[in-house]
């Protein structure tokens, strides 16, 4: 079993959570934590997609076929699906290049595992931040705050419990959070040496001091 994958249960319900706070309070909630502008809005009804036949609106459209990305040769080709519907339009060319260099790199569909029944435009919320905290992993130091590590993580956990594929990210994540943390334990101890050695520099001159000061006081004494 994934070490990483939160029950399904938990996974819907802190994503009931976020819509009911979302559509009651809408002007104070128009983003989701760790989601980059993603508005949850009503999908269309069957109805209103039969109503525009393969197209549906802004330029999201019904599939008419369903393929494995082994039939994926090239980005022409590359379409994001959800529930039956191509969203590309609901990202940038650039993101979508982007998003299709991740897939290829884990030769799959990161998407094509979402519980059914989100909302396309929080999948392509969770699409873009996805590809956004795959950019600050690879961009990161050893300095990078350990804060932003696991912001990144909470969140890509929090997308894996909907069904997106970013375990190769948390596994990429752990490692480097492990060499920051040992990276500070070696700093902290180097830290703590040269203090522990400047100490004993100055306790050593004191004492070297006090030694001298009292030879000569002794050498000099009267008989």
């Amino acid at each position: 079993m994934n070490p990483y994958h939160a029950p399904l249960v938990e996974a819907e319900m802190e994503y009931q959570d976020l819509e009911y706070l979302y559509l009651n309070n809408p002007e104070e909630n128009n983003t989701m934590p760790g989601i980059s502008n993603a508005r949850l809005v009503s999908d269309h009804s069957e109805n209103e997609s039969e109503d525009f036949g393969f197209e549906i609106t802004d330029g999201i459209r019904m599939s008419e076929t369903v393929i494995d990305f082994k039939e994926v040769s090239s980005f022409e080709d590359f379409d994001i699906l959800v529930n039956g519907l191509v969203i590309n339009c609901e990202l940038s060319k650039h993101l979508q290049m982007k998003y299709y260099e991740l897939c290829c790199s884990q030769k799959c569909f990161l998407h094509e595992n979402f519980i059914e029944g989100l909302n396309c435009k929080l999948i392509a919320g969770i699409i873009s931040e996805t590809i956004n905290i795959a950019d600050a992993i690879r961009a990161s130091k050893i300095t990078t705050s350990y804060d932003n590590f696991t912001t990144w993580e909470k969140t890509l956990k929090a997308f894996l419990g909907l069904g997106m594929k970013v375990d190769f990210l948390l596994a990429r994540l752990e490692r480097l959070i492990n060499l920051s943390l040992k990276s500070e334990k070696h700093k902290k101890a180097r830290l703590e040496k040269d203090n522990a050695e400047e100490g004993m520099r100055i306790l050593e001159k004191d004492n070297a001091g006090n030694l001298e000061l009292r030879f000569q006081e002794l050498a000099k004494a009267p008989w």
